[in-house]
């Protein structure tokens, strides 16, 4: 929209506020007569894009080339801001009545993320601190291995933690896999799996056969 300053029964400014009101995201540039500083300011703060002065009407081609490039880079930015809020909404939907455990680490190991609270820790004491206050000591070197191998190579691994028979102690079959920002690994997903279960009849079966 390109509109005079001073129209014989509507303003420009008028015109301005409705616009803004009907089409929020159109471009509206105002042509005027006055060369105060202060008319300026006041079609910028009301919302006009731009303003043109009449004696500078050469000027107007650029300024509404400009204008809706703006707009358009304006509406791009809301869309994937949109998308992005959706998406995370999405994931938090999906984390939250996920049957496992889904951890986000650094290269060192330390917690980012997790979905839930853990054995009664609550998810904000469990942020901050190491994967490895929760995996027993015998698999602490399988698993850094595992998350720099991930880190290093930006692939998808996966580790078996091992737990014990007597006295009982958890097994795990865990997934990892890098998060990526700009083209480089950012954090490190891990998912473990409780195969406890599994891995108790598969010692029962072995310890039948012998």
């Amino acid at each position: 929209v390109v509109s005079d300053y001073s129209l014989p029964q509507y303003t420009g400014m008028e015109a301005l506020k409705y616009a803004r009101e009907l089409v929020p995201y159109i471009p509206f540039i105002i042509c005027t007569g006055r060369t105060k500083e202060e008319t300026a300011v006041d079609c910028i703060k009301a919302g006009a894009d731009d303003y043109v002065l009449k004696d500078s009407m050469g000027r107007l081609t650029s300024a509404i080339l400009i204008a809706l490039e703006n707009k358009k880079n304006l509406i791009e930015k809301e869309r994937a801001s949109h998308e992005l809020a959706k998406s995370e909404e999405n994931f938090r939907a999906l984390a939250k009545n996920a049957p496992d455990n889904i951890y986000k680490i650094d290269r060192h190991g330390i917690i980012l993320y997790i979905n839930r609270d853990l054995d009664g820790i609550k998810r904000g004491e469990i942020i901050g601190t190491t994967i490895y206050n929760y995996v027993s000591e015998p698999n602490h070197a399988k698993l850094q291995e595992a998350i720099h191998l991930a880190w290093d190579t930006g692939s998808k691994q996966t580790i078996e933690i091992e737990g014990t028979a007597e006295p009982l102690s958890d097994w795990y079959y865990c997934r990892m896999g890098p998060v990526l920002k700009d083209g480089q690994v950012s954090a490190l997903v891990l998912i473990p799996s409780n195969i406890t279960e599994k891995k108790l009849a598969e010692l029962e079966l072995q310890s039948a056969n012998e």
